[in-house]
């Protein structure tokens, strides 16, 4: 509700894609990428989809076929040096005109630095991080020449605290936040838009995968109708409707422009990470990060819960305490900038007269 409220104070307007316009989906074979490419197909987009898995990609195409647009796969292994060009190659072939990338494709594994398979974390840097790398950098400027477009690049709430057992993950999803940040200001000036996803838990496939499916994060009490734990179709209609919602420029403080490239599904989710960035110390974000996302749910036992209580009960007061700073943040940034500006001189004010009041009284 909150969310909602925020893109309606901010005046945004949704623009829906030109005709034949084209988006790339990375990753798309499954989970959010997935929902992202079939959410691109429903608002009028033709998708090219890439991945390593042929059959689930014809399977794909076939739906997105039925919005009435275009669709193209691609069989692409990312990890390889040559795979991001070799699909910019192809949608170069295609002669289409590429107006939303969608640089999505990455996976994760649990277990202790020490203890990984070093070509899995080779494998798992080139895919996270260098083919985004590259992605962006191909398509990043394609579409500055064309003067338009958008660069969407799905990175996770786990980028903004450590995540001991998943460590090198948990930093290729903050190199990826990273990179939107300052994509954003390289690209912005030429009317290109950076999104940043930043995911919680999803139902997507991905806990399976990445073997955390037992874990407090994916079996929470009331999870899903608190918007802890989401859909990924309900990921994807946020990230998208971040990517096509553009505020208008005259009303806009433009200082709030990091806040735009932040894309998040719930108002749960943004408090977690204004709580783990503004709140928690650093040690403490990390051990409840590793304790909500350990195999092992502190509500597997009566002990279990009894020895997670001390990082437990001080990162819920956090989050209890995010939440109205959060949304006291979503209103101030979704003030046009002449009634921020009012805002701010009324508070002034007021603060100026009691302080010199306190001044008076004390000197009677």
């Amino acid at each position: 509700m909150l969310l909602s409220l925020h893109c309606a104070v901010v005046m945004m307007t949704a623009a829906a894609p030109p005709s034949g316009a084209w988006a790339v989906v990375t990753g798309a074979s499954s989970g959010i990428g997935r929902s992202i490419a079939l959410e691109a197909a429903a608002r009028g987009y033709n998708v090219v989809v890439a991945a390593r898995r042929k059959r689930e990609l014809a399977k794909l195409v076939a739906e997105i076929r039925r919005y009435g647009v275009d669709a193209l796969p691609v069989v692409v292994d990312l990890a390889a040096t040559s795979g991001a060009a070799k699909l910019h190659r192809a949608t170069r072939r295609l002669g289409a005109s590429v107006e939303l990338v969608v640089a999505n494709a990455g996976f994760a594994s649990a277990g202790d630095v020490i203890d990984s398979d070093p070509s899995s974390i080779t494998q798992m840097v080139a895919v996270n991080m260098g083919s985004v790398a590259i992605v962006s950098r191909l398509y990043g400027a394609d579409l500055a020449a064309a003067g338009k477009g958008a660069i969407l690049l799905t990175s996770s709430l786990t980028a903004l605290a450590p995540l001991p057992r998943a460590a090198v993950y948990a930093a290729s999803r903050a190199f990826v936040h990273s990179l939107a940040d300052s994509l954003s200001s390289e690209l912005t000036p030429y009317n290109v838009r950076v999104r940043c996803l930043l995911p919680g838990s999803t139902d997507s496939g991905f806990a399976a995968a990445s073997g955390t499916e037992t874990s407090l994060a994916f079996n929470g009490p009331f999870f899903r109708p608190l918007g802890v734990i989401l859909s990924a179709k309900q990921v994807a209609v946020a990230a998208l409707t971040s990517v096509d919602q553009r505020p208008w420029p005259p009303l806009r403080a433009p200082y709030w422009a990091h806040d735009d490239v932040e894309v998040y599904a719930s108002f749960l989710q943004r408090c977690y990470a204004f709580a783990a960035r503004a709140l928690m110390p650093r040690s403490l974000a990390g051990a409840f990060a590793s304790a909500f996302f350990d195999a092992a749910s502190p509500l597997a036992s009566a002990s279990a819960l009894a020895a997670s209580l001390p990082v437990m009960v001080p990162a819920a007061l956090s989050l209890v305490v995010a939440i109205p700073l959060t949304a006291l943040q979503l209103l101030l940034t979704s003030l046009p900038w002449p009634l921020f500006v009012l805002l701010l001189i009324i508070l002034i004010r007021r603060w100026s007269v009691a302080l010199v009041c306190g001044i008076a009284k004390r000197g009677r």
